[in-house]
């Protein structure tokens, strides 16, 4: 698969380890066979689910409507990214732009880079 995808929450959202590991079970279940969930990463305050794809927006969102079956408040403290699974640069997708990060795309920001809420564990 070209992409990995990282689903990143607050850890404060999700403190039971096995709520995660419930999660990463769900997903694994529900994304089928174009996307493999790889595992998880747990860092300082934050925890992560990674999935390869080939299509990043579409296991995003089939990756959401699993989520809020299982905790919708999770939803809140997500993060979404991904990166070309040879690559070291991640772009955010969720939470989606505002109005002004277009602008800022615009006067030649790079969205690639500006990653604001995501750490790499």
């Amino acid at each position: 698969m070209d992409y990995q995808l990282v689903l990143q929450f607050d850890g404060a959202l999700m403190d039971d380890f096995d709520a995660l590991l419930k999660l990463e079970f769900e997903l694994g279940l529900g994304l089928g066979k174009e996307h493999a969930v790889e595992g998880h990463q747990l860092g300082t305050g934050k925890l992560s689910l990674i999935i390869a794809t080939d299509c990043p927006e579409s296991a995003l969102g089939l990756s959401k409507n699993i989520i809020l079956k299982q905790d919708s408040k999770l939803l809140g403290g997500l993060v979404a990214a991904f990166k070309a699974a040879d690559g070291d640069a991640y772009t955010v997708i969720f939470p989606e732009r505002s109005k002004s990060d277009d602008e800022n795309l615009e006067n030649g920001e790079n969205r690639e880079h500006s990653s604001e809420g995501f750490c790499v564990l």
